[in-house]
């Protein structure tokens, strides 16, 4: 069954809007790819709140209690680890978040 990747954007987002809204910035700067993660660590100036972002996402896409993102290949939203320095992530998530965020974030 294809995931819908429509249907989990918006869960995250309505829920990083309840919960720290500061995680879509984080989120839109992963999905954008133009950053390294390391960039993006000194644009947001707070290590835990990209880890916090990115969990976030993970425990909304994949269930609570989920430890590690699933590489894309076998559902992930991203990939575990970073290529080059810079997160991968999934086309559908990547299609869906701009759909609902806006492509120009």
């Amino acid at each position: 069954m294809p995931t819908d990747w429509a249907d989990k954007v918006a869960r995250v987002i309505a829920l990083a809007e309840q919960e720290n809204p500061k995680y879509l910035d984080v989120i839109d700067d992963v999905v954008a790819g133009a950053l390294s993660a390391v960039a993006i660590k000194t644009r947001h100036r707070d290590p835990d709140l990209i880890v916090a972002a990115l969990s976030h996402v993970t425990r909304t896409v994949h269930g609570a209690g989920r430890g590690n993102v699933p590489p894309i290949a076998q559902g992930g939203w991203r990939d575990p680890q970073r290529h080059g320095g810079f997160y991968r992530v999934a086309p559908g998530f990547a299609a869906a978040w701009k759909a609902a965020r806006g492509a120009g974030r």
